[in-house]
């Protein structure tokens, strides 16, 4: 009976925690802390993130995004990406309008350029 209490015993994860352009991202509890003091993420946007910076320095396609963050089929054309990486680029980018971090490759995607 002792050995099977352990069955029921509370499994604690490690918090999954990124560094984002000078901020600690914490993708569970969806918030960022950092040089422009705490935010709040959607999940979606934490997705985006944990998608783009699981790969640094690598184009990852519009439609791979689509397809991990939104479960979107590939041939599904929309400006939905685009419209999160701007949001992104407001939180952590220190010149939002001159990307340094989430940085648009024409005609392939986007890529989170590592600090």
């Amino acid at each position: 009976m002792l050995q099977r209490s352990c069955w029921y015993a509370e499994r604690t994860e490690p918090e999954r925690v990124i560094c984002v352009a000078g901020f600690m991202v914490n993708l569970d509890q969806l918030t960022a802390t950092g040089p422009k003091g705490k935010l709040q993420l959607t999940e979606l946007e934490a997705r985006l993130l944990e998608v783009l910076t699981s790969q640094p320095n690598c184009v990852v396609s519009r439609a791979e995004l689509l397809a991990k963050v939104w479960g979107y089929h590939a041939e599904i054309e929309t400006r939905t990406v685009d419209n999160f990486i701007v949001r992104l680029r407001k939180y952590f980018e220190p010149e939002p309008d001159h990307p340094r971090f989430f940085i648009s490759i024409r005609g392939q995607g986007y890529m989170f350029q590592g600090d």
